[in-house]
């Protein structure tokens, strides 16, 4: 059977468009160290790609709300820690003045104290976060939650609890009840400095050491609590990190080529093309100008 010329011409070049193509996508390979670049490479890779790409997005957005919340956590716990140190000294201090031996003057500087300690722990009641929300507001984050008035300590926010999505289907309280926790602190306080004004040992013992022990027993329960939140969220963050550096591998394992590989492929793809070259230019007793041309 007699091939005509205009064929032989249409198979060559097709031949020449098929290795060009070849090269061009193992030099691609090669450039960019993927074994995917376009969607026809692999389009089952692709799809799993983009599937593990959204379940790292996803990880990212709870690896953040958990940071947020561990700062939100970290401040709290500041805030009670010093809470603590300032009812030791309120408790020693009721000790000191339950002393039979202990003056009316000294007494009267003690309460002084007391009533500064007292001051300070309401500034740590109205705590804010980096930014600027109360932390003991419940989810009345922008309500100062606590205000002295003629009658007492006043709470102004709500005891609804601060909840951050921290995996799929998990949810962490991040904040601590304080409405309780610091109106009897205050009152105690009050208590205990009145007591002390008086000189009345029996009073400074009820309203002084026993009622600061009780409330360094309030405040430990609720750190005991922000601790175990704590552990929570880092545990939490330990799993996203090591599923994140998974899904990456995954990726990697898809997309990424051999590159000695990929290099070995670019080489067989550029002998490949020049022997369609040659074979044409030989073939039909051209020039690789004349064939192009032609």
């Amino acid at each position: 059977m007699r091939v005509s010329t205009p064929y032989q011409f249409m198979v060559a070049r097709q031949r020449i468009t098929d290795t060009n193509g070849d090269l061009f996508v193992a030099r691609q390979k090669v450039s960019t160290g993927k074994r995917i670049n376009s969607l026809s490479d692999d389009p089952m890779g692709v799809g799993s790609v983009v599937t593990m790409r959204s379940l790292q997005s996803g990880l990212g957005q709870y690896s953040a709300n958990i940071d947020r919340s561990s700062t939100w956590l970290k401040n709290t716990e500041g805030s009670l820690s010093e809470v603590q140190q300032l009812l030791t000294r309120a408790n020693a201090i009721a000790v000191s003045g339950a002393n039979a031996t202990t003056s009316l003057t000294e007494r009267s500087t003690m309460a002084e104290e007391v009533n500064d300690i007292q001051k300070r722990i309401l500034q740590l009641s109205n705590t804010k976060d980096a930014n600027g929300e109360y932390i003991f507001s419940g989810t009345a984050t922008n309500t100062q939650p606590f205000a002295e008035t003629a009658t007492g300590l006043t709470y102004q926010g709500n005891s609804a609890s601060v909840r951050i999505e921290a995996g799929p289907g998990q949810q962490v309280t991040v904040n601590a009840q304080g409405q309780s926790l610091f109106t009897d602190i205050y009152t105690r306080l009050e208590a205990l400095s009145g007591a002390l004004i008086s000189g009345n040992s029996s009073q400074i013992g009820t309203q002084g050491i026993q009622a600061m022990q009780a409330s360094i027993t309030d405040l430990n329960s609720i750190r005991a609590q922000v601790g175990v939140n704590t552990r929570q969220l880092e545990g939490l963050k330990e799993q996203h990190t090591r599923r994140v550096e998974d899904l990456t591998q995954g990726i990697s394992n898809i997309e990424d080529v051999d590159l000695t590989e990929a290099i070995m492929d670019m080489k067989n793809a550029e002998t490949a093309y020049q022997a369609s070259l040659q074979v044409a230019s030989q073939g039909f007793g051209l020039s690789l100008m004349d064939f192009i041309r032609g």
